[in-house]
């Protein structure tokens, strides 16, 4: 069987272009080249595109944009494919491992559609809603599934003295987060409402809409799916528990101190209601590949988090190990989704 051309793109101008390294260096450490023409598309920071021709563990390195090897590559529109040395390569698939904005957000989704391009993940408009944590709060409710209390603040209308009010001077527990944004940049997790002003700011720097959060305070709980075969494969619920004061970015990536367990230590009640919300919210959100869907658990109750249509692939990220549990390796997962 003749392999097909596949781009794997990393990197780009997202807060997450480190997380986006990571995970495409475990993608492509995976990815079975017997199979496919791998094609290494790197991003830099400043939204050139590359044809990697080094080796992975320059992505992991982050040094990968030094490599005097590396061709420019630009899209002709004519013939519906990239220029690549004087040569055109339309390839069968891409698959975008770019976390948050230009990446997670649509917005290369966009670009492989014009081109008639399949990508092997959500498609642009799926992807956008999926990033916006206010609308798919908005279609959870809609399904009557719950979420943390929240109000929502947009840049244009914001006043601090008119939000205080709102919301009430003094003592809180709440959660500053941009509703565009992942890996938990730009929020703040804040007990006074004097710290309200700084959280406000930082969280307008990665975005002009901003949600004021009740918190919850309960178990952090994720469940993976993955498309495979026309059948939907969905994982059981697992948990991170770590000694921070939230999952925030450095907890993620940089801490010793997480810890995972699957199955989580939940009833069996919230379980399956983490596992039957998850399913619905693919659906709802019109998802296709894979997703992770993370939920809040307070003794017997469930709230949904967030939704992430570019689940992280790094050694410390979840979804892989939840699907190991199902069976899945990681080129699995890949073979499923190409």
């Amino acid at each position: 069987m003749e392999k097909r051309d596949i781009f794997v793109l990393f990197g780009g101008q997202s807060s997450e272009y480190e997380v986006s390294l990571k995970s495409a260096y475990q993608i492509l450490l995976a990815i079975d080249d017997k199979k496919y023409n791998v094609h290494k598309i790197g991003i830099t920071r400043q939204g050139e595109w590359y044809l990697f021709k080094g080796e992975i563990e320059e992505i992991l390195e982050d040094s990968w944009h030094k490599n005097e090897k590396n061709v420019p590559i630009c899209v002709d529109f004519s013939s519906k494919s990239f220029v690549i040395e004087g040569k055109r390569l339309r390839p069968s698939v891409a698959l975008p491992i770019m976390h948050g904005e230009y990446g997670e957000d649509g917005r290369v989704q966009s670009l492989f559609e014009l081109l008639g391009i399949k990508c092997a993940l959500v498609d642009s408009a799926c992807a956008s809603l999926c990033m916006d944590k206010h609308l798919c709060k908005c279609v959870a409710l809609s399904s009557l599934i719950p979420v943390a209390p929240y109000i929502v603040v947009n840049e244009q209308d914001y006043s601090y003295e008119k939000l205080l009010l709102e919301i009430g001077e003094g003592e809180c527990d709440l959660f500053v987060k941009p509703s565009r944004g992942g890996s938990s940049v730009g929020i703040s997790h804040i007990r006074s409402t004097r710290e309200l002003e700084g959280a406000m700011s930082r969280a307008f720097e990665i975005c002009d809409t901003v949600l004021i959060e009740e918190a919850i305070l309960g178990k952090e709980c994720e469940v993976a799916i993955l498309e495979n075969n026309g059948q939907m494969i969905v994982s059981e619920v697992g948990e991170i528990s770590h000694e921070s004061d939230f999952y925030d970015y450095e907890t993620k990536y940089h801490s010793n101190g997480v810890k995972y367990h699957i199955p989580a230590k939940i009833s069996q009640k919230c379980a399956e209601e983490c596992r039957d919300f998850a399913k619905s919210l693919f659906a709802l959100l019109g998802c296709s590949g894979l997703a992770r869907v993370d939920f809040l658990v307070r003794e017997d109750e469930v709230f949904f988090n967030e939704i992430n249509a570019i689940p992280g692939f790094t050694k410390s990220s979840m979804y892989p190990m939840l699907l190991e549990r199902k069976g899945f390796a990681l080129n699995d997962i890949i073979d499923a989704l190409l």
